[in-house]
């Protein structure tokens, strides 16, 4: 499935599967999410980090990755997507 997506600096997008929506809350975002369709499946997956104390205040930042510019890595028959 799909999700929608949007925030209080004025980025929105959609994300396919295999994209990935990289947001930095830094010193306050609003973000919401909603699934594309109430039809369709959608599984998404969230990571939190928690900043070092010197970059906990930072501009927010909001960014979307679509799957096919992500960088794959492949060994010994492990598939790895560099994002960071």
């Amino acid at each position: 499935g799909e999700m929608h997506h949007e925030d209080s600096m004025g980025h929105n997008g959609k994300l396919a599967a295999g994209d990935v929506q990289w947001l930095t809350v830094g010193r306050g975002i609003v973000h919401c999410e909603m699934p594309g369709s109430f039809e369709e499946e959608s599984v998404g997956l969230q990571l939190w980090v928690n900043l070092a104390a010197k970059d906990k205040y930072c501009e927010p930042r909001n960014q979307d990755m679509k799957g096919n510019t992500i960088p794959v890595v492949e060994q010994e028959g492990v598939k790895v997507k560099i994002i960071a």
